[in-house]
């Protein structure tokens, strides 16, 4: 183990850390609750838009940008909510246990993804070596397995990314 193995397992640890300490149920919900707000608060704040423009008669250069941020946390909130009544029902049943081991596992590998992408930037912009000098990298044990996690998600996402806009605008 070298000093790449350890700064690469300083967020994989303390990621995985705060999803045991959460739970698979509010890790995806966070997850999901960023993507989905996102994606509705670019196509549907325009009906926010409207609604305060007719209800409040409100007007001015910022109404789009207080209807983006109003969509946006308004979705969040929402699947946060339903991530929150989720938990319960998994903890009457008692699957606790499960579900903080889950989501251990699915902030770890979160994370994996993002330092992934981090190194995969680095090398498309031709500055991997400055940062990270190649001898360190061959000796790395953990490192070539992450660089490798963005070029094998990336297509996948790539493939499946019309299939799931086409689901969600029907």
């Amino acid at each position: 183990m070298n000093l790449i193995d350890i700064i690469l397992l300083i967020p994989l640890l303390w990621f995985a850390y705060k999803g045991f300490s959460k739970g698979f149920i509010i890790e995806l919900s966070t997850l999901i609750a960023l993507l989905l707000g996102i994606y509705i608060a670019t196509q549907f704040s325009n009906y926010t838009s409207d609604f305060m423009i007719r209800k409040f008669n409100l007007t001015g250069e910022y109404i789009r940008i207080i209807s983006f941020i109003i969509t946006f946390l308004g979705v969040i909130i929402l699947v946060m909510l339903f991530g929150k009544s989720l938990e319960k029902v998994i903890k009457v049943f008692q699957l606790s246990a499960l579900n903080k081991i889950a989501g251990a596992m699915f902030s770890m590998a979160k994370t994996a993804f993002i330092l992934s992408v981090i190194i995969y930037i680095f090398a498309k912009l031709s500055i991997e070596d400055i940062f990270i000098k190649p001898e360190y990298k061959d000796k790395s044990l953990i490192y070539n397995s992450i660089k490798k996690i963005a070029p094998a998600v990336f297509p996948i996402i790539k493939e499946n990314k019309e299939k799931v806009i086409k689901k969600i605008e029907n």
